[in-house]
């Protein structure tokens, strides 16, 4: 099954009458596909990890629907307990390349967190490359690097900025968020939530406590009959 999957994403660019982009973009997901199944091979318990006490952490995605000529940005911010503080998907009409899908989807998020008055962030992202361009402050006159420019200039506005890569396996909710994007017609926020269809990724990580109560009392009763 993995190797016609991997034989589909390979020659699906030649067997259709694609334009670059969509050439491009499939042999990104390819790229993506592999690393991460080697990425999940070298460390099977990826996980999506809190803040800090006292930081807030910013997850962003971007999706791509080269058939729809559509892209979509997806931001989560979440608090050192894993609390949904806000959370956006944002429509593009424009098909911009895959990087600067990426670069955009963390400006969106940077814009949100600023917008609801936040000091300390963490932003997290599984575009390995921009974050890198972040970090080593590489400048350029190009789309790009206009959009790498104004990160910084907005990441100065806080008391506390990071850019950090994340595995892909931990940025489920804002890609997901991302994926919506493609399905609306306008920016969207929710305050103190994610849309349903996210609710399941988030509860991956931090279930609701009356589960965990419920739970603790049905393994309780179960030790106590054992015990009898």
């Amino acid at each position: 099954e993995k190797l016609t999957k991997c034989a589909v994403m390979i020659t699906q660019p030649f067997t259709h009458n694609n334009d670059l982009t969509n050439k491009i973009f499939y042999w990104y997901e390819f790229v993506s596909y592999c690393t991460d199944k080697v990425d999940a091979t070298s460390n099977s318990s990826c996980s999506w990890l809190a803040s800090r006490l006292g930081f807030i952490k910013l997850n962003t995605d971007a999706s791509l629907s080269p058939k729809h000529l559509k892209a979509g940005l997806g931001a989560v911010l979440r608090d050192n307990y894993g609390a949904v503080l806000a959370s956006s998907s944002s429509p593009l009409k424009a098909k911009p390349s895959v990087d600067i899908l990426e670069a955009l989807a963390i400006l969106r998020g940077l814009n949100l967190a600023r917008t609801l008055g936040l000091s300390a962030i963490e932003v997290e992202s599984d575009a390995a490359g921009i974050i890198s361009d972040i970090n080593n402050h590489t400048h350029s006159f190009s789309e790009l690097g206009l959009v790498l420019h104004d990160i910084r200039t907005i990441s100065s506005c806080f008391n506390f900025c990071s850019f950090r890569y994340s595995h892909r396996s931990t940025n489920k909710v804002a890609h997901e968020l991302a994926h919506l994007a493609l399905n609306i017609v306008s920016d969207t926020i929710w305050l103190g939530k994610v849309p349903t269809q996210c609710n399941r990724f988030v509860l991956e990580i931090f279930p609701p406590l009356e589960l965990n109560f419920t739970t603790l009392l049905l393994s309780k009763k179960k030790k106590k009959k054992k015990k009898k």
